[in-house]
């Protein structure tokens, strides 16, 4: 993990009980690509739970306000299992500016049916000023439009009266060449030759006067749609936002102009509608009314006000007292409405509340010792004794306390003549059980013996020594049958 990583670690309690949606006071940027980063203690009745990839498969999910949706697994920090485990923000939800919830899923392994949803989170991502663009410059491509706007709606009009214009000579050409007929008619001095040529002069005339005009609106044309094409490409290169691209945009202030928390001077505690009046959000309560009627300990304190339907018939609203006597206990009270409000009610210290390291430490401490007599009394309950005295010969019987169906794998200790040796056996089936300590001479290692047991089982809570011998490393010898050089003193059991 680099040195650099925005680490937020947080506290999982895994319980029934309600637990609010907790409004994290952690806030990353659009720029924390690949440094944003979640590490979780999951505990449950304030021991940890054993958690970790060899025992659970974990998901988390990541909900952004712009109804974004993104699921990841979890990283689990270590083999071991001590309940920790992290991950790092998908980019694809850092990549824009908003609120996040999220909630961890964990299901165990070999036993598929068991899902458990961890509470919801939320936390915010805030906008990078470098992905921003000051007004300034956006207000110079709004100029630069509007001047090019201007230019274009001068060349249409030019380009409307020269084909209006062109339209007067056509309607003036047919006069002359009606009236030119007329007077051929009246006069029947002009030749037709001559009428015909006139008229064809005038015709050529007309038609090089419509191709100018024709020509001059072609070139306008193509030099209207290669501005256009600049200034396109100048907008999106500016980043600047189109009225379309903002249209599903959050349109509500929560914060006043120079980011500080509106101010709620008149709130009373015992008129909770007066606080729907006001756009749902977070604001600096000052001398609040009726709060110690309500058993609120300060009447200065932060308000966030919650609704879901415009009526407000069903509303949060949840307060921390920030007064002289409650400034550093992080007390939080909340009243909700579904119909009706209820009453105000104390419901315990903030969670984002700084922990001292006094404090830390001490639920540390705890956390190990129950941790260890949690570990303890597990390894307890998973191990039976199930022989405990001197078995030594073939043909000695072991009566066992349990039966073998319950265990399995069985722990076997004795001794021999090379001192003490533990072994293991397999519980299962009716095959012998083989145990073979070996010893070899101390001083160099030249000698010694290779011992084996044979065990049978007789029954599934009965034992059998069925042979005892030994092949000497010396001289190269077997001992023969019945050596009965070992002696079992303990067998235990782990359960399944």
């Amino acid at each position: 993990m680099s040195n650099l990583n925005k680490q937020a670690i947080i506290n999982l309690e895994n319980t029934a009980h309600y637990q609010p949606r907790s409004e994290l006071n952690i806030a990353f940027s659009t720029a924390d690509r690949d440094s944003a980063v979640f590490k979780f203690n999951v505990t449950k009745n304030n021991k940890p739970l054993l958690l970790s990839e060899q025992n659970v498969l974990g998901h988390i999910a990541f909900s952004h306000s712009d109804k974004s949706f993104v699921k990841t697994t979890l990283d689990f920090t270590e083999q071991d299992i001590n309940g920790q485990f992290e991950v790092n923000v998908p980019n694809d939800i850092l990549k824009r500016p908003g609120t996040v919830t999220m909630q961890v899923y964990v299901a165990e392994k070999g036993n598929s049916e068991v899902i458990v949803a961890e509470r919801i989170l939320t936390f915010k991502i805030e906008q990078s000023i470098i992905s921003e663009i000051s007004g300034e410059t956006s207000l110079q491509y709004i100029i630069e439009f509007d001047e090019l706007l201007e230019q274009v709606n001068q060349r249409m009009v030019a380009i409307n009266d020269s084909i209006a214009n062109a339209e007067d000579y056509v309607a003036l050409i047919n006069q002359a060449k009606e009236k030119g007929l007329s007077d051929i008619e009246i006069a029947r001095s002009t030749s037709i030759q001559e009428i015909n040529a006139l008229v064809a002069s005038k015709l050529e005339e007309l038609e090089t006067i419509g191709n100018q005009y024709s020509t001059k609106f072609d070139n306008d044309k193509d030099e209207m749609d290669s501005k256009k094409e600049a200034f396109d490409l100048a907008v999106k290169g500016s980043g600047l936002v189109t009225t379309s691209q903002s249209n599903g945009w959050q349109k509500v202030k929560i914060t006043n102009d120079d980011g500080t928390t509106p101010l709620f001077s008149d709130f009373d505690f015992s008129n909770q509608d007066y606080a729907l009046t006001k756009t749902p959000g977070t604001y600096y309560v000052r001398s609040g009314l009726n709060s110690s009627a309500n058993g609120i300990s300060s009447n200065y304190g932060y308000l966030t006000i919650s609704k879901t339907y415009s009526s407000g018939s069903v509303a949060e609203l949840v307060y921390r007292p920030i007064g002289t006597a409650s400034l550093n206990n992080g007390e939080v009270y909340t009243c909700r409405k579904n119909g009706e409000w209820g009453s105000w009610v104390f419901i315990g210290v903030d969670p984002n509340k700084t922990e001292t390291i006094t404090g830390s430490q001490a639920k540390a401490n705890t956390a190990e010792s129950n941790a260890k007599t949690y570990a303890r009394d597990l390894v307890d309950k998973k191990t039976t004794v199930l022989f405990d005295g001197t078995a030594t010969g073939v043909g000695t019987t072991i009566n066992l306390n349990e039966t073998l169906d319950n265990f399995i794998l069985l722990h076997f200790y004795g001794s021999f003549p090379g001192g003490l040796f533990n072994s293991t056996g397999n519980p299962f089936g009716t095959s012998r059980i083989s145990l073979t300590p070996i010893n070899l001479v101390d001083t160099d290692g030249n000698g010694g013996g290779i011992y084996e047991i044979g065990i049978n089982k007789t029954t599934r809570t009965q034992l059998t020594i069925a042979s005892d011998v030994f092949f000497d490393l010396g001289s190269l010898t077997g001992s023969g049958a019945n050596a009965n050089k070992c002696t079992i003193t303990r067998i235990v059991g782990v359960r399944k």
